[in-house]
């Protein structure tokens, strides 16, 4: 079923991908492509370490079963889309959701393996990767010189659900025979609605998330947008963004390094050289 999944999930990537320069065309605004795939890029980038709290303090199941949505409804909305905001609102759930689904799936086959085989494990998980990136042209091909592309994404709605969720059933079948074994810890508390809510927030960090993606997001989209701009690089409104985004980031060290009660990224790692040097690669 893992295998299945990363089949599709390949598909449905590389189709998306294809199809974007004529989504965007369609509603005569083909400049901005790369802005729309960088900024959900890097949002369903970072949101991936908020997703890896989920799993954490949820739960497997509950966590694969949350991306899931999210990505059926990404799908959803880039079917009914009416132009190029809501298609990159869209395009932000199902970027999560679609990641959120192959790091769920990645974090079982780790916690499934031994060390010594989880290289191979991996690397087997990942295979359809040498069959869907022949596939993902021609199919693209086939909708656009047919039922057009609101249909590949209507069709996707249908097939994501439908070949992820029997996954679901394990994974609960699995999340509950451990919780009898006394495996799973127990979490009874008496909070409210609003306690719960301060308290996940809190957990997850949330003002070092916004921080850390409102940073990059400002950063990188002036490197895409400054061409539609009358006075290029020196506009105010790339300056802006470029200044926001660099303050933001800055912020976002600050508040892990002396304010965050639970901290996003450990402060240590964030001067760490092997982890800038792989992050900047990235």
């Amino acid at each position: 079923m893992i295998w299945l999944i990363y089949f599709v999930e390949g598909i449905l990537s590389g189709t998306t991908a294809a199809l974007s320069p004529y989504i965007t065309s369609a509603f005569a605004q083909h400049s901005l492509t790369p802005t729309v795939g960088i900024l959900s890029s890097v949002i369903g980038g970072v949101t991936k370490l908020t997703i890896a709290k989920v799993l954490d303090v949820f739960g497997r199941p509950q966590g694969y079963l949350f991306c899931i949505v999210l990505a059926t409804v990404g799908l959803i909305l880039m079917a009914a889309c009416n132009n190029v905001e809501a298609y990159a609102a869209a395009q932000v759930f199902y970027t999560v959701g679609n990641n959120g689904i192959q790091y769920s799936l990645s974090v079982f086959v780790a916690d499934t393996s031994s060390l010594r085989n989880r290289g191979l494990m991996q690397a087997f998980a990942y295979s359809p990767n040498l069959i869907t990136c022949w596939l993902a042209g021609p199919i693209s091909s086939a909708y656009l010189n047919g039922p057009g592309w609101r249909w590949c994404f209507g069709s996707f709605s249908i097939i994501i659900p439908a070949i992820t969720l029997p996954l679901f059933g394990p994974f609960v079948y699995n999340y509950y025979k451990a919780k009898k074994q006394g495996l799973v810890p127990k979490r009874e508390s008496q909070r409210t609605a609003w306690q719960s809510f301060l308290y996940y927030g809190r957990e997850f960090d949330a003002v070092g998330l916004l921080l850390l993606s409102a940073g990059v997001a400002l950063f990188l989209l002036p490197f895409n947008l400054y061409t539609l701009q009358e006075k290029g690089w020196r506009s105010p409104l790339i300056i802006c963004l470029l200044v926001f985004g660099i303050v933001l980031t800055i912020t976002f060290a600050v508040w892990e390094r002396f304010f965050a009660p639970v901290t996003f990224i450990t402060y240590s790692l964030l001067l760490d050289r092997t982890v800038l040097g792989a992050c900047c690669q990235k």
